[in-house]
């Protein structure tokens, strides 16, 4: 299974908006390329809507600890916040410690190739 690293949080709802529709862009192109994959944006983004108050960034965090150590590989996207984004960047360094393959891929391409980094 591999795990979608994608930005989201930010204080104006509007970019959490765009940031929910580019991960479930990502997902499903990853899905239609044949990858099996999780998003936590993809997941949590619509119920949260329904929560009387939102989760802690400590919630996130032992959430996203489970299910990065449940998949065994990343995929960040090519998209322009991704380097903004501190969750984002807590996941490529802990799946770093881990050891396991972090990948990127544009899903803008026609074909979606992902091409392994070793640094961002």
């Amino acid at each position: 299974m591999i795990y979608l690293a994608t930005a989201h949080t930010h204080e104006l709802p509007a970019v959490e908006e765009v940031n929910y529709a580019l991960s479930c862009y990502a997902i499903g192109r990853l899905f239609k390329a044949g990858f099996p994959a999780y998003s936590p944006i993809v997941h949590w983004h619509p119920i949260v809507k329904y929560m009387p108050t939102r989760p802690s960034v400590q919630d996130w965090i032992k959430l996203d600890k489970e299910m990065l150590d449940f998949c065994t590989e990343m995929v960040v996207p090519d998209y322009p916040n991704i380097t903004w984004s501190k969750g984002v960047e807590y996941e490529i360094a802990y799946y770093r410690q881990q050891r396991k393959t972090v990948w990127r891929f544009n899903p803008y391409a026609p074909n979606v190739e992902l091409r392994e980094t070793k640094g961002f």
